[in-house]
């Protein structure tokens, strides 16, 4: 027979409210884009059957992890905000120093979760301290905490937590409902990080675009003129300017300035 608390977690976890929980945050999940925003939906979808005070994902990057997002709702959220600056509201409201977003695996439990990829669970912040970083996430105020993998093709991504304020513990249908739902989030994480990537691939071909341009500009437009200053830009702007021209052209300058090739350039310009 089953006992009174396996009894309760089935009326909690039932399968029509699961799938609806579910249902509810994948809707969440696709209808924003920034991912701040997808965990701030989720803890609202979550909250008549779980109530969490913040939720945050770590990537993976080598041997770090980094604070990738992070929805805590007693600072709240604003638009575009990055997550250096919720980390730094909310190390204010505890009178703390922000920690780096950046940890060593070593000293994060997503260590734990990478060695197993099973759920790592934390009761009590103030008994289970296994991590550097345990002691700082209880110097913020947290109690308890789920900690669950974030996968790709079978690749691990990093990991998203389920925090709260209390100590307490996570019956076996809780932490399955929320495997469920980071199988959710995975998705919206593996689309920010396929977004940062296409964005720093679109800046560092601008950034070439641009230094490829600067090079046309110093050794191919105005052919044996060789320079990029703003001076000599105004002068062979006026070239292209007058050349077309039948204006009479004068070229001052002292010895050695290129008043030759500047004459050069126009005549090349000119239709005369």
């Amino acid at each position: 027979m089953k006992g009174m608390h396996e009894e309760r977690a089935d009326a909690r976890y039932g399968t029509e409210s699961r799938a609806q929980l579910i249902l509810d945050v994948a809707k969440a999940a696709g209808s924003h884009l920034e991912l701040a925003e997808v965990l701030e939906a989720l803890i609202a979808a979550l909250r008549p059957t779980s109530r969490f005070d913040a939720i945050a994902v770590s990537v993976i990057e080598g041997e770090y992890a980094r604070l990738h997002s992070l929805h805590l709702e007693r600072v709240g959220r604003r638009p575009g905000e990055s997550v250096e600056s919720v980390l730094a509201r909310a190390a204010s409201s505890v009178h703390l120093q922000p920690n780096p977003v950046r940890q060593r695996l070593k000293d994060h439990h997503v260590s734990a979760v990478a060695s197993s990829l099973e759920p790592y669970v934390c009761t009590d912040l103030q008994l289970e301290k296994r991590f550097p970083l345990d002691e700082k996430m209880l110097q913020y105020g947290v109690r308890s905490y789920v900690s669950l993998t974030l996968l790709k093709r079978g690749k691990l991504l990093g990991v998203v937590d389920f925090v709260s304020f209390e100590q307490r513990s996570f019956d076996q249908g809780e932490v399955q409902l929320l495997q469920d739902v980071s199988e959710i989030v995975s998705i919206a994480v593996s689309n920010a990080l396929a977004f940062e990537e296409i964005k720093a691939l679109k800046e560092q071909l601008q950034a070439e675009n641009r230094l490829l341009q600067d090079e046309i500009v110093q050794t191919s437009i105005f052919e044996e003129i060789v320079g990029s200053s703003q001076s000599l830009r105004r002068v062979l702007t006026s070239v292209d300017r007058v050349a077309p021209t039948d204006s009479t052209v004068l070229i001052t300058g002292e010895t050695g300035t290129g008043k030759e090739l500047i004459a050069h350039a126009l005549h090349r310009r000119s239709p005369r």
